[in-house]
């Protein structure tokens, strides 16, 4: 695992992106951390997708000590879904994982 990442977009692999949604939105003190990532199968193909993200996931999990349930979608599994408007999850932005930590320490 990398010892230092500086930003979340970078930590992905190109052309995925990182969503959070659940109780963990409404009450810092919940017990995990509700994850969506949304990968692009040209460069991350679906047999791989799952190790190809496995650094950002023990990232996340390590930084905010917290258990993550993962839900992988493709772009076009997320478009004929519509799972993150769904459950109405937020991009996993520099700014709200920063909160997320600040918030277990608190």
């Amino acid at each position: 695992m990398k010892t230092e990442i500086q930003s979340i977009d970078t930590a992905l692999p190109s052309g995925s992106k990182a969503y959070i949604f659940g109780s963990i939105l409404r009450r810092p003190s919940a017990n995990d951390i509700d994850l969506i990532i949304v990968y692009d199968p040209v460069k991350s193909p679906p047999a791989y997708a799952y190790r190809l993200h496995r650094e950002f996931l023990e990232f996340i999990q390590s930084s905010l000590k917290k258990r993550v349930d993962l839900i992988l979608l493709s772009h076009i599994e997320q478009a004929h879904s519509l799972f993150i408007e769904s459950v109405g999850a937020v991009s996993l932005s520099n700014n709200l994982f920063l909160k997320l930590v600040q918030m277990k320490y608190l």
